[in-house]
């Protein structure tokens, strides 16, 4: 499940979350991916070239970080064509609606998720009142 990719949900509730802390808890991501996503969404849509230019850190570095993104469904790309030949990938960030609606879906599967882990542990580790008169 996504949520368990950082540290235990718990340590992210005791500190005081940011906006920005969703994409570390559900995604995974980094300072660098976020700092991405708020350029595409505050700037528009760009290449590796220009994200790793506006951000200072390598195009490769870039790439990888962005490569994620796409994966999770955050950026997606598309390839745009130069009337010369070629072509190069135009990044852009997911909507901000279609974005949050995968957040709460991805936190209401972790919701479903962690109930059926309760009631294992109930299963496995509470001694029901009848188990317990048996063992008197």
């Amino acid at each position: 499940m996504c949520m368990a990719r950082n540290s235990c949900m718990i340590d992210f509730m005791r500190d005081d979350m940011e906006c920005e802390d969703l994409f570390r808890c559900v995604f995974g991501f980094g300072d660098l991916e976020i700092e991405c996503y708020q350029l595409l969404v505050s700037q528009g849509d760009m290449s590796v070239d220009e994200l790793a230019e506006r951000v200072g850190r390598e195009r490769s570095t870039v790439h990888r970080a962005v490569s994620g993104m796409v994966d999770e469904g955050v950026v997606e790309k598309e390839r745009v064509g130069y009337s010369s030949g070629g072509y190069y990938e135009s990044l852009s960030a997911v909507s901000g609606d279609a974005l949050s609606g995968e957040l709460r879906s991805v936190l209401l599967d972790w919701v479903v998720e962690i109930n059926g882990l309760i009631d294992e542990f109930e299963e496995e580790f509470v001694v029901q009142d009848s188990d317990a008169s048996h063992s008197e």
